[in-house]
């Protein structure tokens, strides 16, 4: 899987049920009571890209377009991504990984598993 595999998986949720970026976006955005202008304003990013990105015509903005939004908005990028808040991202995060192809789920389980060794071996040191 490669670096573009593994954007992907961080930003498009897919039709699965699961809000994606835009969505989680829009929301937001609305609950904040701002316009694309005024958001596009705050952060630099084109009022133009905001709405692709909430009408899911662009589903994997880059990571510094999603850090300005999220910034902006006064939000955690989980709950920008995730459309939900640190405590409960490991829920939304099970919910993803299960809906994933297969080799995808393989790829994310080889990668926690990397973590996961590389955190113990850190505090045996």
């Amino acid at each position: 899987m490669s670096n573009k595999d593994v954007e992907s998986c961080l930003y498009a949720t897919g039709d699965h049920g699961i809000m994606h970026i835009g969505e989680n976006l829009k929301n937001i955005r609305k609950k904040m009571k701002m316009s694309q202008k005024e958001l596009a304003e705050a952060s630099g990013i084109s009022s133009a890209q905001i709405s692709r990105i909430e009408k899911g015509d662009q589903k994997n903005p880059q990571l510094e377009t999603v850090v300005s939004l999220a910034t902006n908005l006064g939000v955690s990028l989980e709950e920008l991504v995730f459309g939900e808040k640190s405590p409960n991202e490991i829920n939304y995060l099970m919910k993803a990984v299960d809906e994933m192809e297969t080799e995808e789920k393989e790829f994310i389980k080889r990668l926690i598993k990397t973590c996961v060794i590389t955190s113990q071996s850190k505090r045996l040191e």
